[in-house]
């Protein structure tokens, strides 16, 4: 996504910050989304990237410490109280917690396909050999090609050479 995902309408980037490209004032809702995007942390992109991803179960404890010591007597922001933001951040940690108990029961998974893939291809090249081995079928007949192989009669020697001609 970019920082294109949370520039507001009217306002473009540059390498030395936001800068207004046309419309000056607020805008038809009665925000000013040039003065929004450039003064409040909060919609700076880079800030909204600690709000996804691994960074957010470290922002949700923070949260919690931050309440609980600067303003322990206040009951709710924004009609969310202290008690169901922390259950929040525990219901997240709980599924981070899942999700890494599935990644370590696939990463054994994986290990036993891998090694049950190597075995099967083992076993193919056993096959294939002795079909190769047979004496009524050897390595050029309709099944070596029917099995994904290329028939000994029709292998090529090589790196084809240019002729040269000496005259």
């Amino acid at each position: 996504m970019g920082s294109n995902f949370l520039r507001p309408c009217g306002v473009f980037k540059r390498a030395d910050g936001w800068k207004r490209e046309r419309k000056s004032g607020p805008d038809v809702c009665g925000i000013d989304f040039f003065r929004a995007a450039c003064d409040p942390p909060a919609l700076n992109p880079k800030n909204m990237e600690k709000l996804r991803g691994a960074h957010i179960l470290e922002r949700g404890k923070r949260f919690l410490m931050v309440w609980k010591h600067q303003a322990p007597e206040q009951e709710n922001f924004a009609g969310i109280g202290y008690e169901e933001l922390g259950a929040e951040v525990e219901e997240a940690r709980k599924a981070r917690e899942r999700v890494l108990a599935m990644e370590v029961s696939l990463r054994g998974l994986r290990l036993e396909r891998n090694k049950a893939d190597r075995k099967l291809a083992a076993k193919l090249r056993q096959v294939a050999c002795g079909v190769r081995a047979e004496p009524e079928y050897g390595d050029d007949c309709g099944l070596i090609r029917a099995l994904g192989f290329v028939p000994h009669s029709e292998v090529r020697s090589g790196r084809p050479r240019k002729r040269r001609n000496d005259e």
